[in-house]
């Protein structure tokens, strides 16, 4: 396969610098796709394969990709309608709805709050943010089955904002509601042990970022985890069969027909989605009352 992004010239720029050496010749380029059909979603992963010599040396290299879509029209983000998701939650849908409905009406734009949340006025205390920690964008290594340290990778997404939006990102897309309710404080008192101890080793204060304004940042900033969640959960949780993927979005979405070919499309698999696997709605359903408890829906 041959891919825009990836060409000999990147590689030999990436080479070079890891390396720390011009003296490097590239004598062979090998690209297949590093995941199966219907495993992309807002990019595509490549297998790269690398021979070269360096200082005379012959090596080899594998590496895993993850770049945009060789073809710009094969993957657009469509906006979707956040509200098809409660419609298949259940009898108390329809409240969900009305409730969602009332806040874009008389508060604000849902989707422009979310965006606002990671702008890094938003909050006083601010990071560099991953933007995506999820998962399974976090390699484990183990020793005798036992985790001993984790590596985040996909640095797609990183932004700078208040640590909460990446906690925030991490819970309500990776944990259940049960879980939370039971032990909130206790995970965010030992993440701020963690953040402490890192800012005492990088050299700052850590009375920087108190407990206190750690809980307060994220009661405000957990409307972004919820609202990725929304997006996210009906995705990661479902059958593969049932995902729109990446490779069926082909097509102009400037086209009336194509746009409303695709939102069929999204309508049909959330639907679908949600009835085989009832773990989707019931997170989203508990992620809802937890914006009715911080303050954001009313029922």
């Amino acid at each position: 396969m041959d891919h825009k992004a990836l060409t000999q010239a990147k590689f030999l720029e990436i080479l070079t610098k890891a390396e720390a050496t011009e003296d490097v010749q590239l004598t062979k380029v090998e690209l297949r796709p590093g995941a199966e059909d219907g495993q992309n979603y807002s990019g595509q992963v490549v297998a790269c394969r690398l021979e070269a010599n360096v200082k005379d040396q012959p090596k080899i290299y594998n590496w895993m990709a993850k770049v945009p879509f060789d073809d710009a029209g094969k993957f657009v983000p469509l906006r979707l309608l956040k509200t098809e998701r409660f419609m298949n939650i259940g009898d108390d849908g329809y409240k969900y709805v009305e409730s969602y409905k009332r806040f874009a009406e008389n508060v604000i734009d849902p989707i422009q709050l979310r965006n606002q949340l990671t702008r890094p006025d938003a909050c006083r205390f601010n990071v560099l943010c991953h933007g995506d920690p999820w998962f399974n964008n976090m390699l484990f290594r183990y020793e005798d089955q036992n985790p001993t340290d984790v590596c985040l990778v996909d640095l797609a997404r990183t932004k700078w904002a208040s640590p909460t939006i990446d906690l925030s990102y991490f819970l309500f897309i990776s944990t259940t509601p049960e879980l939370r309710q039971a032990h909130m404080n206790e995970i965010l008192e030992y993440y701020h042990q963690c953040l402490s101890q890192a800012l005492k080793e990088l050299g700052e204060d850590p009375s920087v970022f108190s407990l206190r304004e750690l809980k307060s940042d994220y009661k405000k900033c957990s409307f972004f985890g919820f609202m990725m969640s929304m997006t996210a959960l009906p995705i990661l949780l479902a059958r593969k069969e049932d995902v729109l993927s990446s490779e069926e979005m082909i097509g102009d979405l400037t086209d009336p027909d194509v746009k409303r070919k695709f939102a069929h499309l999204h309508s049909a698999r959330a639907k679908a989605s949600m009835t085989h696997e009832p773990q989707i709605g019931h997170r989203i359903s508990g992620g809802f009352m937890e914006m009715v408890e911080n303050g954001y829906f009313t029922l």
